[in-house]
């Protein structure tokens, strides 16, 4: 007759990872972790322990990985609108002449 497997609760498992128990329940509930359920909570074999551990210390190393980042030089500010300025509205300076034609602006509907 075989020994049984020793199975441990979320909670023993979360107190192992050092992570909370409900972390470890999301998780084996969406699949990511290795788990059994043989009632309405969710056990871990020793097995499945050491798969979780490597799962987390993979993820963990990848993050602490300094991903290649593209070329951060700095972008040219986008160009601004230029403001206009009543100077701006004149017209064309007559040849020999100091005096410049005004130039009218459209009328603006009438406000109701």
């Amino acid at each position: 007759m075989a020994l049984p497997t020793p199975m441990r609760t979320s909670a023993e498992v979360a107190s192992l990872l050092g992570i909370s128990a409900r972390t470890v329940v999301e998780n084996a509930r969406s699949g990511k972790w290795p788990s059994h359920r043989p009632a309405n909570a969710y056990v871990f074999t020793d097995e499945d322990i050491t798969r979780i551990y490597e799962l987390t210390r993979t993820a963990t190393r990848a993050a602490q990985q300094p991903a290649e980042q593209p070329d951060q030089r700095a972008k040219p500010a986008p160009a601004r609108r230029k403001r206009t300025r009543p100077a701006d509205r004149v017209g064309p300076q007559e040849p020999r002449s100091n005096v410049r034609t005004l130039v009218a602006k459209p009328p603006k509907a009438w406000a109701r």
